[in-house]
């Protein structure tokens, strides 16, 4: 399996600015600046991030739709506040309950619910898919002009796992604790470094 990459801050501004939809632009912005898998992205419903007035200042994903059984809890930055708080409040002023994912598809379901005491089959919103998400981030980079190769959901990840690592001072340690890894280790692997990064850390080795 190919691993996905980061994007640079300029890859990522432009593929923001190419979208329109405001559920899409929310995702993107959620995707870049949590650090959350995909999985867990998806399973977040309207009531995880908004209290009803305004956007919770921490998300936290349960430990079920986590990767590792661990659930974890991180801030929301001003960005996501901004566009989270414009999506949840259109979602409910178009009705939509608190128990709604966050992230709805235009697919509904089935579903059994009992409305006062009846039983009834209503369709109800479906999450976005996995295979969704990367379609539209892969169409929104290719008209961005954004090299599309290896660009894939987990681009998220890989891009904010880069930025806090720049962020930080390339402190690992921080950068292990914002992804949730058990394992330092893991957190090394998961780090690309760029070619000329490298290049520029050998360059500075020089003793003359």
């Amino acid at each position: 399996m190919i691993s996905a990459r980061d994007l640079n801050r300029s890859e990522v501004k432009s593929i923001l600015s190419q979208e329109t939809s405001l559920r899409n632009k929310a995702l993107l912005v959620v995707g870049f600046n949590t650090g959350f898998r995909i999985s867990e992205i998806l399973s977040l419903t309207i009531n995880d991030v908004f209290n009803g007035k305004t956007v919770r200042s921490h998300v936290t994903v349960a430990a079920s739709n986590m990767k590792n059984k661990k659930s974890r809890t991180i801030r929301l930055n001003s960005d996501a506040v901004k566009i989270l708080t414009l999506w949840c409040k259109h979602l409910i002023k178009q009705g939509y309950t608190g128990d709604t994912p966050l992230f709805i598809s235009r697919q509904t379901e089935q579903k059994q619910v009992f409305v006062q005491g009846i039983q009834k089959v209503c369709a109800v919103a479906k999450a976005l898919t996995a295979r969704r998400v990367n379609y539209i981030l892969k169409e929104l980079a290719e008209l961005a002009g954004v090299d599309t190769t290896r660009v894939s959901s987990h681009s998220f990840r890989k891009t904010f796992a880069k930025g806090i690592y720049l962020a930080s001072g390339r402190d690992l340690m921080k950068v292990q604790y914002a992804l949730g890894h058990a394992s330092i280790t893991t957190t090394i692997k998961y780090l690309m470094f760029a070619i000329s990064e490298i290049d520029s850390l050998v360059e500075g080795l020089s003793y003359e």
